[in-house]
């Protein structure tokens, strides 16, 4: 565990490939964007489950809508 913790201490102190600062305030900012595009999305898949199980419910079993009778 303490390798790890080297690893990432060293890691914190080498500059990034493209030049750029490590800003605290702009990682958080991401962080909490992407958190909110993350919470939608899953959301999003909630919603469209339900959906599916609603239509699942009232059509039938879906092995029904493949039979070749």
């Amino acid at each position: 565990m303490t390798q790890y913790k080297d690893i990432f201490g060293s890691l914190k102190t080498i500059s990034l490939p493209n030049g750029a600062s490590y800003n605290v305030q702009q990682y958080q900012k991401k962080k909490n964007k992407l958190d909110d595009q993350m919470r939608i999305l899953n959301l999003g898949f909630r919603k469209l489950c339900i959906i599916s199980e609603k239509v699942e419910e009232s059509t039938g079993p879906r092995e029904a809508m493949f039979s070749s009778e």
